[in-house]
């Protein structure tokens, strides 16, 4: 008999391994010691009694074919498929809250780098002349023209991606050196912790904060001067290697920049 305060019940249980017949299902008899039952889980949560022996079954903690000895009796636990199913429901839960939090994130980093890209290239138009107009945005990878204008959120990488990620950022910008020259510089964001890498050239990044300040922006800007200015002041590594520096140059009498 199962007892849980005034419930009494017969327990009915099922033989292990089954026969596949009438058989499998009987009511608990404590007179047959050496039978090893599979309590239902209709009754999982009560109390089991076996002669002076007693003993709480804990939902939480019960596990696939788990044994429990009583005095003269061996009761044999075994999951249902519905728990196992919520079970299984639960740790897919632990899965779809990190996807979530993922996804906040890789817009929050989206958001962190168009600003910064966008106040980068305002701030890098007016260190080259008061006036501006010399830089836009462009695809920091592929083909680019400029005579088509700033290309808004297709100067940055997550625009060509198929979904967003927490990775490092990049974006383009399109340098007017001449009326027919043009260079395209690629620099690189990437977060880490309330910090700020800004990658320019091969050489160190520039740490800057979350909450940067315009004097922030202004050593940046002094990074891609020397980087652009290298070119033509005989800096052949850079020229020669300038996939390895991220940086492209070419005339385009066509309108139409080239790698």
């Amino acid at each position: 008999m199962l007892e849980t305060g005034s419930w009494k019940r017969p327990l009915q249980m099922q033989r292990h391994p089954p026969t596949n017949d009438e058989s499998d299902l009987y009511e608990y008899s404590k007179g047959d010691p050496q039978r090893a039952h599979i309590i239902a889980m209709a009754y999982r949560a009560g109390d089991v009694r076996c002669g002076s022996k007693r003993a709480a079954l804990d939902n939480a903690v019960l596990r696939p074919r788990r044994c429990f000895h009583f005095g003269t009796c061996t009761i044999r636990l075994e999951l249902t498929a519905q728990r196992k199913k919520r079970l299984a429901v639960e740790r897919i839960a632990e899965i779809r809250t990190a996807a979530e939090e993922y996804g906040r994130r890789s817009v929050e980093n989206m958001r962190l780098g168009q600003t910064l890209g966008r106040e980068i290239m305002a701030a890098f138009d007016k260190y080259l002349s008061p006036s501006g107009g010399l830089v836009m945005g462009v695809p920091p990878t592929g083909e680019w023209r400029t005579n088509t204008g700033d290309y808004h959120d297709a100067a940055f990488s997550f625009y060509h991606t198929p979904i967003l990620t927490v990775r490092e950022t990049q974006f383009g910008m399109s340098i007017q050196i001449f009326e027919h020259l043009w260079v395209r510089q690629v620099v690189i964001l990437r977060k880490e912790g309330d910090q700020v890498a800004v990658f320019v050239d091969d050489g160190e990044a520039i740490w800057i904060p979350v909450s940067y300040k315009p004097s922030d922006l202004e050593q940046i800007c002094e990074r891609v001067f020397q980087s652009v200015l290298g070119i033509y002041r005989g800096n052949v590594n850079v020229f020669v290697h300038g996939d390895d520096r991220l940086m492209t140059i070419g005339f385009a009498p066509q309108g139409k920049g080239r790698e």
